[in-house]
Order: C-alpha cells, then structure tokens, then sequence
C-alpha cells in the first residue's frame, strides 16, 4: 500500500481492470471507452467523478485523468491534486467499465513526506544526516549527556573570561607565535650560558685594559702639525690667485659673450629692441613736424586762426538766421501735415484686418472672390457669377423636362432647371431652380 503526502501534487497511483466474466486481464481500455467512469472518495466526504483524459506515453508528463495502459490489466491512473488535498488521512480510488470490473485501491494521506530520505519532510528536524554537519549530534560510543555537556562548556567560558586579561594580547599572530620568537633568541644562550663565552670577559679590570690599548701615542701621531697646516694652505691660496690671474686673461669675444648673457638673464633692452623703439620715435616726430607746419609759427598770435575761420564764414555763404529757420519750418510743417492727411484718408480705406500686408488678397483670390459672388449682389452664393458662365461654356442636358447644367468637368451637377415644351417649338422656357 502506497502513501502519499497530504498537500502533495501531480500523484498518480495504479489500478487494475478484468472482464466481468472470466476475470481475464483487460488491455484495451482508453480515457474514451464506452462506459468508463472512475472516481475517488476522500476519508469523511462523498464521491467525486474524475474526468478522463489520454497519455501519450507511460512516462508523459502529469495529465490529471490521464490513464493508460502499464500490462496485465493495470493502468496508470493520474489523480487531481484535490483528491490528495489536506484535510483527510485517506482516499479511495475505484470506478466502473462497461462489462468490466474496476479494481481500485486505497492511498493513507499522512503529514510526513515517505520520499524525503533525510527527515521525511518534517521541518522540526534539521535537514541533514545524523552526526553530518547541521544534523542529529550521535553518540558513537552511549550515554550521550547533552545537559552535562552544556555545564562543562558553561565552566569552560567562566575560566576562559578569567585567565585572557592575565595573558594579555599577543604581540604576534598568536601566543604559540610569541613563544617561538623568544625560543628562538634563548636558543642562542645555550646549556648553561655556554652561548655568551663569546663575549670575554665583561669584568671592569679587563674593559680598562681594552680601552688603554686603543688610547695609545699610536693613534694620534698622524695628526697634521703646524707646519703641515701652513703649508696646505698656502698651496690653497695659489689657487686662489691662479683662478684671479685667468679672469685678467678674458679676451674681447669671451667679455662681450659674458655681457650678453648677463643681459639676457637680467632681461635688458637689446640692440634689436632698441632699434625698434628708435624707429617709432622717428615716425612721431614726422608726424609732429607735419602738425608744426599747419600751426601758427608763435604759438603767441592767432592772426592765422582767425584768418582760417573767417575763410569758413566766407565759404557758407548767407547762413539763415534761427527766426529764418521757423518760419520756414512752419511753412513746410503745413504742407508736411496736408500730404499726411491725403495719405491717412487713403489709407483709412484699408480694413482694420487684415492687420499685415501679407493678409490683403491677392488679384487671383479676387478674381475667385468675384466668382463666387451671387449677380444679385449683397452676398455669394446662390446664383453666382460663375454659375451663369457654366450653361454658356460647360455641358448642359435636358432630360425627363430638367435641365442640367455641368461643373467644368462635366459630370458634376452645378445647377438644374425645369423645362416647359411645346408643339412646334420644343423649348419654350427655361426656369432655373
């Protein structure tokens, strides 16, 4: 007996069917044999129908109703998620075929999953083997004591707080490392201090000794005496004199070499610049020069000036007076004001709107304006112009006793008029609609 997981999805479970006769295997049975009809009942509620559906392939994917042949008269049965819902601790399976018996089977619901391995999907047990990182602690050898456990680790903390302010923070990455430095220094001292025989005798008698032997007249008989001094010296000052001597040597080019560099480093006027700044003078004193000839040659008399603005009176002949001027300007603002007024009453005659030159019609939308301007005047539309030039040169027809006149392609009906016949003169009036 197979169980399933309440809540579970996608289930399916496995029933036979035989002949109702002999007993015999039935093999043929699809989802659409006549008479099929299998249904499931959960544990405390009535019968439900399942809706048959066909599978392709014993490994198809979940159809739920899906059945289909496994052998030997037993079928594959895909149950509805519904039918294994929470809820109830069991659900019976079963169903009916024409001529044949239908032997179903019985599925216990239960809350734990049968097909998890590692804790049968109960999620108050942790999700990993016993005694595997994040499972069940075992006790390989009995008497497991947990809550002992706990009071010794308990003791342990306790202890452990007490003694790290007494060790102190290491130096290094750890205590076992500090300790190995110092090892490895003491390691040198040797078995009994057999390691600092290198070092002699430290005693106070014997470092006198050492530092008499390094005191003695030998090492200080190489230092230079007086004589010695002098004469180093002088060789020093002949040196001096020489470097003094070849500066008296300077040829003409080397000074001249010199001064130039001096100059440029100071940032001195060149012969260059200075021929620039001479050419400039030049040309204002070329131009004052030609001012000195038009200036009176005593700055002191003003004949000359006179002279010249009497000429310019001469030359502007009868200047009008500032009264001349009026009333000449008045007679000419009169005339000035009559051609604004003929120019305003033109003007006045121009629409308020539109408003830009751009707006005023142009002798095409004119001529189109006048078109359409109906030839009893005071308004456009009705009978207008363009309409009487129609009958004159477009089509017109006469049919049934109408008259049609044709826009100017000849098809479109512009306008139509009644005709009135008689004997002997066929058209004897034409009245337009």
């Amino acid at each position: 007996m197979r169980t399933i997981r309440k809540g579970a999805t996608d289930q399916s479970v496995v029933i036979r069917i035989v002949d109702s006769g002999d007993g015999t295997p039935e093999t043929g049975v699809v989802f659409d044999t006549a008479g099929i009809d299998l249904w499931y009942r959960r544990e405390g509620a009535t019968k439900t129908s399942i809706t048959e559906a066909t599978l392709a392939t014993l490994d198809a994917a979940h159809a739920d109703g899906g059945v289909l042949h496994i052998g030997d008269g037993y079928y594959r049965l895909d149950l509805p998620d519904a039918a294994v819902a929470g809820g109830a601790d069991g659900v019976m399976i079963g169903g009916t075929v024409t001529g044949m018996v239908v032997i179903g089977c019985y599925v216990p619901l239960v809350g734990f999953d049968p097909q998890d391995a590692v804790r049968l999907g109960l999620t108050a047990l942790p999700n990993a083997a016993a005694d595997a990182a994040g499972g069940l602690p075992v006790s390989d050898a009995g008497g497991l004591d947990l809550d002992a456990q706990r009071t010794d680790v308990a003791a342990i903390l306790v202890d452990t707080a007490d003694i790290q302010p007494k060790i102190g923070t290491p130096a290094g990455a750890s205590l076992a490392a500090d300790i190995a430095v110092i090892e490895s220094q003491t390691d040198d001292i040797g078995v009994a201090g057999a390691g600092l025989t290198a070092i002699g005798d430290t005693r106070i008698a014997n470092l006198d000794a050492a530092v008499s032997t390094r005191a003695s007249q030998a090492s200080v008989d190489d230092l230079p005496t007086n004589a010695e001094l002098a004469t180093s010296q002088a060789a020093a000052d002949d040196a001096t004199l020489a470097a003094i001597a070849a500066l008296n040597n300077l040829s003409a080019a080397q000074v001249n070499a010199e001064v130039d560099a001096a100059i440029a480093e100071a940032a001195l006027a060149t012969a260059a610049a200075l021929a620039t700044v001479d050419g400039v003078a030049d040309a204002i004193l070329a131009d004052t020069a030609a001012m000195d000839a038009r200036l009176p040659s005593d700055p002191a008399d003003h004949s000359l000036v006179i002279a010249a603005t009497d000429a310019i009176l001469t030359a502007v002949g009868d200047v009008p007076t500032n009264a001349e001027l009026a009333t000449a300007l008045g007679t000419a603002d009169d005339a000035v004001l009559a051609e604004v007024a003929l120019v305003k009453a033109k003007t006045d005659l121009i629409p308020a709107a539109p408003a830009a030159v751009g707006d005023i019609p142009t002798a095409v939308e004119n001529a189109d304006a006048l078109l359409g301007r109906s030839i009893a005047g005071g308004a456009n539309g009705g009978r207008t112009v363009s309409s009487s030039f129609r009958r004159v040169r477009n089509r017109v027809a006469i049919a049934g006793g109408t008259l049609t006149v044709y826009q100017e392609d000849d098809t479109t009906p512009d306008h139509t008029a009644a005709v009135t016949t008689a004997a002997g003169d066929p058209i004897t009036e034409v009245d337009p609609a």
